[in-house]
């Protein structure tokens, strides 16, 4: 069945940005989000999907899919600002002035939603607030509506939180606190997306819900820190998961192609994949919603995929031919 869902996210992706299109593209005037990115972000709308129906029938499954896709597309937009060497000047950078910096940028997007108001002719902001209305449309009641805003503040609390840590020096940046901030990355982000889908119901996710999307997010974020290893180290993204263990195992001065090789020798592949023990934990945790965890699955081989395809993982072959690595 999830040979399948690459091309259900692609189709939730396009559907989302036929509604969405102008707001999108008025949101990203300079087109920061690239259109495939724009797609897989609005198609994982799919998540608050399988949320929506697992809670019963509904009549408003095109809402939900529109508002999940918008969360998910802001939250992508906004990334790309903070997430640039220009905004947050790399390693050099003081933290204090890196965290005050970033929580400026977000504080004005996080209020938008929250109140429903744009505080700023920003459009990002304008966009925010119309996400902050449709919240409030949605939700049949006041617990399921602050239910997913608390998420939504804890989200944008760890997008900070992630660029002050992961733009650290590898070498110096204490390896828990990359840890704790790498589990939230995604797990908060697909936290939020998937919790739309409670609103019509007046529901909302269990905090042991939450808690199994995020210990899934932790493996999701350290596939996506080798999928993105080249764009993450041209971008100053120093210290994450996965160039931090390339680093600390002495391959940071190297060439991007050491990199890679680094990343093979030391088995990161393989510890971005939870063990049996907890993808049992994550399924049993998320059984009002069977199909979640093999969407919180799919994810992260999607992103080990990508990182396969990179030119220099594909070049790490021996003189037969054959891969130094399991494919």
């Amino acid at each position: 069945m999830r040979d399948d869902y690459k091309q259900r996210v692609i189709e939730r992706g396009r559907l989302a940005l036929e509604r969405l299109g102008s707001e999108v593209d008025a949101a990203d005037p300079g087109e920061l989000v690239l259109p495939r990115s724009r797609v897989l972000c609005a198609g994982l709308a799919e998540l608050a999907g399988t949320v929506l129906t697992a809670l019963g029938p509904s009549r408003a499954q095109d809402e939900v899919a529109t508002l999940a896709a918008a969360l998910s597309l802001l939250t992508k937009i906004d990334d790309e600002v903070i997430d640039s060497l220009e905004f947050h000047g790399g390693e050099s950078a003081p933290r204090g002035r890196v965290r005050a910096r970033t929580e400026a940028f977000l504080d004005v997007t996080l209020q938008a939603i929250t109140s429903g108001v744009a505080q700023s002719e920003q459009p990002r902001c304008v966009f925010a607030a119309t996400i902050g209305r449709r919240i409030r449309a949605l939700a049949t009641t006041t617990q399921a509506r602050d239910a997913l805003l608390t998420l939504v503040r804890e989200g944008w609390a760890t997008q900070v939180d992630a660029v002050v840590c992961l733009t650290d020096d590898p070498l110096r940046v204490d390896l828990q606190e990359v840890d704790r901030v790498t589990r939230r990355i995604s797990g908060d982000w697909l936290a939020l997306i998937a919790a739309c889908g409670a609103l019509p119901s007046g529901s909302r996710l269990d905090p042991s819900e939450v808690e199994a999307i995020r210990d899934a997010g932790s493996f999701i974020q350290r596939a996506d820190s080798l999928a993105d290893l080249e764009k993450d180290q041209r971008e100053g993204l120093t210290s994450t998961w996965a160039a931090c263990r390339i680093a600390r195992a002495g391959s940071a001065a190297g060439s991007l192609a050491k990199r890679y090789e680094a990343a093979r020798s030391l088995g990161l592949e393989q510890l971005a994949s939870p063990d049996a023990s907890l993808s049992r934990s994550i399924s049993r945790r998320l059984q009002r919603f069977p199909e979640l965890a093999d969407w919180l699955d799919w994810i992260r081989t999607m992103l080990i995929g990508r990182h396969k395809t990179h030119a220099l993982y594909t070049s790490q072959e021996s003189p037969g031919g054959v891969s130094c690595g399991a494919r």
